[in-house]
């Protein structure tokens, strides 16, 4: 797991609960700018201003390269850790090779990428939203709304969760709607997440009309039945790790998703 102010970047193990020596990167504040990948053994930083994407080495904070790409939004890696897909505001998205530091290819009209862990499928943040399998069209989502706030696939299914709008479980083999939750007025799900073991996808709610306290809510993969909710109270920022097991919140608390607990924390 990443966490990060701007610039200062560290590593903190949720297993073994050790948190690496910080390192200083290009990294700016605002977007989803960061990823790690095991396979490269890197930390890939973007910034919005200057000094476009760069890759460090996650043992040492060394960098190994620099790519020219300025007004990153938003970094997701391939399903095999390889690849960074940095979308680019007002510009196209580019698909980066993290061993070589090279632009393999632009894709315009695409904000992000999000590919499956379970099957070669995507999905491609434009308009319409494009679903695709080994980089041919599987079937097109129209938006419900203006943008995107989280992406999370399920063996056979994949969850979508847009501004100011619901939450949509779609089938992947017709494109076909399975179920939608749609928040109360004033609140939309800023994070998804699908746990394997339970077979529950959960999300994180929160009331950006008024503010207030946010949600971890649960839901049946299959049905869309809420299945349990908790209150998280007011964190900045938080992701979800451990294949969905936990929820990690800005102010250093780790949840367990299925009981709301904290199990641990970080600096």
């Amino acid at each position: 797991m990443l966490g990060a102010s701007s610039r200062h970047v560290a590593v903190h193990d949720l297993l073994t609960g050790v948190t690496s020596p910080t390192i200083e990167t290009t990294f700016d504040f605002g977007g989803r700018r960061l990823a790690l990948s095991d396979v490269v053994d890197g930390i890939v930083a973007g910034a919005y201003e200057r000094h476009g994407l760069a890759l460090y080495s996650a043992a040492t904070g060394e960098p190994r390269w620099r790519v020219p790409l300025k007004r990153v939004q938003h970094v997701a890696l391939s399903r095999d850790g390889r690849l960074a897909f940095c979308g680019v505001e007002q510009g196209p998205l580019a698909v980066v090779d993290l061993e070589a530091g090279r632009i393999l290819r632009t894709v315009r009209g695409a904000k992000a990428v999000y590919e499956s862990h379970y099957d070669p499928l995507a999905l491609m943040d434009s308009v319409p939203l494009v679903v695709d399998a080994d980089g041919a069209p599987l079937f097109t989502l129209a938006r419900t709304t203006f943008a995107i706030l989280a992406v999370a696939f399920a063996p056979q299914l994949i969850c979508v969760s847009e501004s100011t709008g619901p939450v949509r479980c779609i089938r992947l083999s017709d494109g076909s709607e399975a179920w939608r939750y749609v928040p109360s007025a004033g609140s939309h799900v800023l994070d998804l997440a699908y746990e394997e073991a339970t077979s529950s996808v959960m999300g994180v709610e929160w009331p950006y009309q008024h503010g207030g306290p946010k949600s971890l809510k649960r839901w049946s993969a299959t049905g869309g039945v809420v299945e349990s909710e908790h209150d998280i109270g007011q964190p900045f920022e938080h992701c979800f790790a451990l294949s969905g097991r936990a929820l990690v919140l800005s102010d250093g608390r780790i949840l367990d998703t299925r009981t709301g607990m904290q199990t641990g924390s970080f600096e």
